[in-house]
């Protein structure tokens, strides 16, 4: 079709797929609010959104990111949402997590041989990975890892793709050798037969039903009674098992090994921070162009003014708008970083400050999806009520953006939940701060602090409008508002804990005022 080879321009790319059959949307149908006349059933459009990623798996420009997933999104989320986990996650965290023995996987998926999914939410368990309950325990006489789960709030939940079509999912699960626990590993699972999508013996596999958006997504649960899975099927690049059950890791230190499976747990939420911003352009791009040919008022017995000329209408949209330009160029940075992250793990490139990078990119998407998906939120409710009337009909389109988006909010990390990572990373580099001790990271969105002491001693001296509008003056008032929410935040932390209170409380009566605006805080310096 002119673009497997490469080279495609962005244009190009959305004409194909606006233009393929399976993407036309029929316009002449309306839904209707007793359900009697649907657009389609759930069922229909999983297999709709299907059929389209169909067609997103033949166009290898696709591996590009973040400007594919842009231009798929404003086409069709569901699909694009679909191919995001299939090729994003399932793929990204065998590559990133696995070896060489695993690629055969990667393969079988990008051939159409398969579909995967990722799994790690659990009914009872999502942000707390530490605790989730599902198991993989060695079988020393067989060579296999026995999956159970033990009820059903332990069941994977949510997992996309799970529900109707995905063959294999990449499980996470507590690995247990002779009885001893050595925490949250990775798996993958075959769940279905690739030929008649039945479920295996010892897989209880459904779907989760309709959702309020995104229903082209088969969203789906899972349960295992005693099903045996290849030794080979653990991902074994962080921690391994002999054929005899001893278990080894390249990791002395049990913490750079989670810092090392943290990057990887990361590509979720740097995609949806790119999803979230291209959401956001959408609805944006309606509301001001329906303000640039809106009229309303005007002088007496003059032409009535566009509504985008109004000063109100002005403050409404554009601060958004300047948003979102600043959030595109810092998506692109992360996602860059990342997908190049994973692929020196692919190649085996492992350079002594991986681990730490890991934890950094951590830090930065466990803020930075929050950040974006609420900041997008709030523009895309905007942009709803700035076309007034016209804004609420289903035409308009913003609608279904404002129900799509709002899955941004949770998936990956409940936003309130996930923002912490991004604080307990920060609040262990106080005591640097105040040691005047050089503060490095690998991407140096911490470096400033190395010097926080003289930043909070500093006098704010920018007198005019244009000197507050310089960068590097804005760049100034963040640095000094992070390293004072930091000092304060920490402060916060001390007293509580010196009160008598157990850290869990102490941490959990420190997030408002403190820890979270300076997670906040933190992404708005490092967006800059």
């Amino acid at each position: 079709m002119g673009l497997e080879n490469g080279g495609c321009r962005e244009n190009d790319l959305y004409s194909v797929i606006r233009d393929h059959p399976d993407y036309k949307v029929d316009k002449t149908v309306l839904s209707t609010f007793d359900g009697q006349r649907r657009v389609a059933t759930v069922q229909a459009m999983a297999q709709k959104s299907m059929d389209q990623l169909a067609l997103l798996n033949t166009i290898h420009n696709l591996k590009m990111p973040p400007t594919a997933t842009r231009i798929m999104m404003q086409v069709s989320p569901s699909a694009t949402i679909k191919y995001v986990v299939g090729d994003r996650l399932f793929s990204s965290a065998i590559m990133n997590m696995g070896t060489k023995r695993h690629m055969k996987f990667i393969s079988d998926m990008e051939e159409g041989k398969i579909f995967g999914c990722y799994a790690l939410t659990e009914i009872a368990h999502g942000s707390n990975v530490r605790n989730m309950r599902c198991t993989a325990t060695y079988d020393k006489q067989k060579k296999v890892f026995v999956l159970n789960t033990p009820d059903f709030e332990a069941a994977k939940c949510w997992a996309g793709g799970l529900g109707q079509l995905a063959t294999h999912a990449v499980i996470y699960a507590m690995l247990v050798i002779d009885g001893h626990n050595y925490g949250l590993h990775s798996f993958v699972v075959p769940v279905r037969n690739p030929k008649t999508l039945l479920p295996h013996p010892g897989v209880i596999v459904g779907d989760m039903g309709e959702k309020i958006g995104l229903n082209g997504i088969d969203n789906g649960f899972i349960q295992f009674e005693n099903y045996e899975i290849p030794k080979e099927n653990l991902l074994n690049k962080l921690g391994d098992v002999t054929d005899d059950g001893k278990y080894t890791t390249p990791f002395k230190d049990p913490n750079k090994r989670h810092g090392a499976a943290l990057g990887s747990l990361s590509a979720g939420r740097v995609t949806i921070a790119v999803i979230c911003e291209t959401m956001g352009v959408k609805a944006l791009t309606i509301a001001i162009r329906y303000a640039g040919v809106r009229r309303q008022f005007g002088p007496d017995g003059k032409t009535e003014v566009p509504i985008m000329e109004y000063q109100t209408h002005q403050h409404r949209l554009l601060p958004f708008l300047a948003a979102t330009y600043i959030i595109r160029n810092f998506n692109t940075y992360l996602s860059e970083v990342f997908y190049q992250f994973s692929i020196d793990r692919m190649m085996g490139i492992e350079s002594e400050d991986g681990p730490e990078k890991g934890m950094e990119i951590h830090a930065l998407s466990s803020a930075s999806k929050p950040v974006v998906g609420w900041t997008m939120r709030d523009a895309i409710q905007e942009c709803r009520e700035t076309c007034g009337g016209h804004g609420y009909l289903k035409a308009s389109g913003i609608g279904d953006i404002r129900n799509d988006h709002d899955a941004n909010l949770t998936y990956e990390g409940e936003n309130h939940v996930l923002i912490q990572q991004c604080s307990n990373y920060l609040l262990k580099l106080w005591p640097h701060v105040l040691k005047r001790q050089t503060i490095s990271s690998p991407l140096h969105s911490i470096d400033f602090l190395t010097h926080g002491l003289d930043i909070l001693a500093k006098k704010f001296n920018a007198r005019s409008t244009q000197e507050i509008c310089c960068p590097n003056t804005i760049i100034e008032i963040y640095q000094w508002l992070v390293t004072y929410l930091l000092k304060i935040s920490h402060e916060k932390l001390e007293n509580q804990l010196k009160s008598g209170k157990l850290q869990f409380w102490a941490k959990n009566d420190t997030q408002v005022y403190y820890a979270k605006s300076l997670a906040v805080a933190y992404i708005q310096v490092s967006e800059y």
